[in-house]
């Protein structure tokens, strides 16, 4: 008995309302929709998460046209971004070149890559005897650029090596150790 009296209470505000928005339906539309933001969000801590690597593949691709830079995820999930070595660099120097620095410059504005793992590598000349302090002092210019310009929450390590391009990899593994 209780329950048919509730419902018999409940029932004319319930009409109510979908007459209203019924009616609603019929009022001519006065201008464009508003737009509506789309967020990620991380339902544990309440507040958006970063897009996912994959996500961030085309959109890097898109910013970096024209550029000789490689976007491409790998098997194990991470992203990698790799540029040819003279332009990044002269030859026998640490000092990016400007067209590499404006790159670095709008990828450390764009990038989403709060709480993820960053490594640079550089390479050291192939035709200079020069130790791996070179490719070193390269590697910490790259990421001091990206600091510099905008990525200040990715853990970024270095690695020099005897030959190849300069490559950015970023994975979702966080990093457990300090800066090298």
């Amino acid at each position: 008995m209780r329950r048919a009296a509730f419902a018999c209470r409940i029932a004319p505000a319930s009409a109510c309302l979908v007459a209203a928005a019924l009616a609603g339906c019929g009022a001519p539309r006065v201008g464009p929709p508003a737009p509506v933001e789309v967020r990620h969000v991380s339902h544990a801590q309440g507040r958006p998460s970063a897009p996912t690597l994959a996500t961030q593949e085309q959109r890097l691709s898109d910013l970096l046209r024209g550029k000789p830079v490689d976007v491409a995820m790998q098997r194990d999930g991470s992203l990698r971004l790799q540029a040819p070595l003279r332009y990044c660099f002269d030859t026998g120097s640490a000092e990016l070149r400007p067209a590499c620095a404006e790159t670095l410059d709008r990828l450390a504005a764009d990038a989403r890559w709060s709480g993820k793992r960053v490594r640079v590598t550089a390479p050291t000349d192939s035709a200079a005897s020069r130790s791996l302090l070179l490719a070193t002092e390269r590697a910490s210019n790259i990421r001091e650029r990206l600091e510099d310009h905008g990525l200040l929450d990715a853990e970024i390590s270095l690695a020099a090596v005897a030959q190849g391009a300069v490559s950015i990899v970023v994975s979702d593994t966080p990093q457990r150790s300090a800066r090298s």
